[in-house]
């Protein structure tokens, strides 16, 4: 089953020509089951969490994909997943404190974090940190 009608060209073209580092790239996610499951269970989370922060922030119809599909169907899309994700780290409100509570977040996240604002570069680069943070397991290596 695919995505139908899902149609993220228009949206993402900025993001797929970017050339910021911190942006995913096919194949920086070694297992999207992780994050998948995690998405799934936010959209029904009473509790914050990462997964329901980012759950949270994504497009509607992408957040009714994800609570109506099978998760093997979401992991055959994962390239959409990665675009929305990329839409996300611009997002200078992804990160908050309750959500990424109890998850350990490395060093460079926690100063980009202490710093008064942040600017497009900072932006994306503390989100993917935030990203890869909550779902170690999901990343085929820090970036």
């Amino acid at each position: 089953m695919e995505i139908e009608n899902f149609n993220l060209a228009a949206n993402s073209r900025a993001g797929s020509r970017s050339t910021d580092p911190s942006l995913l790239r096919e194949g920086d996610v070694k297992d999207w089951t992780p994050l998948v499951e995690d998405l799934k269970k936010g959209l029904d989370a009473g509790m914050p969490s990462p997964g329901r922060r980012v759950a949270g922030l994504l497009n509607e119809k992408l957040r009714g994909y994800i609570k109506n599909m099978p998760t093997a169907s979401l992991l055959e899309n994962s390239d959409v997943l990665r675009k929305e994700l990329n839409k996300l780290f611009a997002k200078p409100d992804l990160y908050e404190k309750e959500a990424w509570k109890g998850i350990v977040l490395q060093e460079e996240a926690r100063e980009l974090l202490a710093l008064p604002s942040r600017r497009g570069a900072q932006i994306t680069r503390l989100n993917r940190l935030l990203i890869e943070a909550a779902w170690p397991a999901a990343f085929s290596g820090g970036q």
